[in-house]
């Protein structure tokens, strides 16, 4: 098993390393990692990050794209304003404009040999991160998904073909409350290399229930256990932990602003998602037996430090709960 830790290379965390391989290379060393999963948000520079570096690379994410995918108009400027903002969001009005970015990063990915790729597979606009009333239900944002990535992912004999996992939400789509997500999911992407990665924090917010970090564990492992044999397509996992219930029960019962801008709808919403996916350490070392129950290639401290000592410090009580 593969022990990494999540990181952009945009100069806010590169920074951190004094923008220097070399000085990542012994912090990795130094913790017993093996190296990181990349989110490439910025122009690559060359010894920022040492290519032998990247173990994985997550994907972008479109958190609404559904109805872009569908070219679907109306919706979009309900959700938009107008066409500049959709413009301005996705880089286009062409959904063609999204397969080109996917298909740019699957080339990234085979260029640094990295050995998975992270897609998430959900859907939610703003609005509805607020209201949790969804107009799509989990099975139609997965097979639109599955369209899209027939159309990206293709195995080259002539290339690297890392394996692309499907990363769960607690928003609609593959949130693995259900077997059958997996299946859906599983049997109809063309792709060979395919899997799945556990991200442990977006399970846990799928149940604004859960009190302590016992019960979060607990949950996790009754629904891994709940996926049967598509357990075994679990590959990686995004091992972080926080619990986020009463906050999104204050906000759905008091709900928020839906007059202001999509520009201010946009801005605002960032801060609500970190107050429901907050990426803390687990304390507890009962954590472990999530890890064991799956037994994976890789597992990716998807931690948020405020700065480098309170990382290092979440990085040592991972360390210490998998000892």
């Amino acid at each position: 098993m593969l022990k990494l830790i999540n990181l952009t290379n945009h100069e806010y965390d590169t920074s951190r390393f004094n923008k220097n391989g070399n000085i990542l290379k012994d912090y990795l060393k130094n913790l017993n990692l093996d190296g990181i999963e990349l989110l490439h948000c910025s122009p690559w520079i060359e010894g920022e990050i040492h290519e032998s570096q990247v173990i994985g690379v997550h994907l972008s994410f479109y958190p609404f794209w559904v109805d872009f995918w569908k070219e679907d108009k109306d919706a979009l400027i309900k959700d938009f304003d107008n066409e500049d903002n959709i413009r301005k969001f996705y880089g286009s009005l062409d959904k063609n404009i999204i397969i080109e970015q996917y298909k740019r990063e699957l080339e990234f990915t085979r260029e640094v040999k990295a050995e998975y790729m992270v897609f998430h597979v959900s859907h939610v606009n703003i609005d509805e991160s607020y209201y949790y009333k969804f107009k799509y239900s989990n099975e139609e944002i997965i097979d639109a998904a599955i369209s899209l990535i027939n159309e990206v992912f293709v195995d080259d004999p002539n290339k690297h073909n890392p394996k692309l996992l499907f990363e769960n939400l607690w928003w609609p789509g593959l949130n693995f409350l259900e077997k059958n997500q997996l299946k859906r999911l599983y049997e109809a992407v063309n792709y060979s290399n395919r899997g799945f990665i556990f991200d442990t924090s977006h399970l846990i917010n799928t149940n604004a229930n859960l009190k302590s970090e016992e019960e979060a564990i607990d949950y996790c492992i009754e629904k891994i256990d709940a996926l049967g044999e598509y357990k075994k397509y679990i590959y990686g996992i995004h091992f972080n932990f926080y619990l986020s219930g009463e906050y999104v029960k204050n906000v759905l019962k008091n709900g928020y602003d839906i007059e202001s801008t999509f520009e201010e709808r946009y801005y605002n919403v960032y801060s609500h998602i970190s107050k429901i996916d907050n990426h803390k350490n687990f304390t507890l070392k009962k954590a472990k037996k999530i890890v064991d129950i799956i037994n994976p290639q890789y597992i990716v401290y998807e931690l948020s430090g405020k700065n480098l000592e309170c990382l290092t410090e979440m990085i040592k009580k991972h360390n210490y709960i998998l000892e």
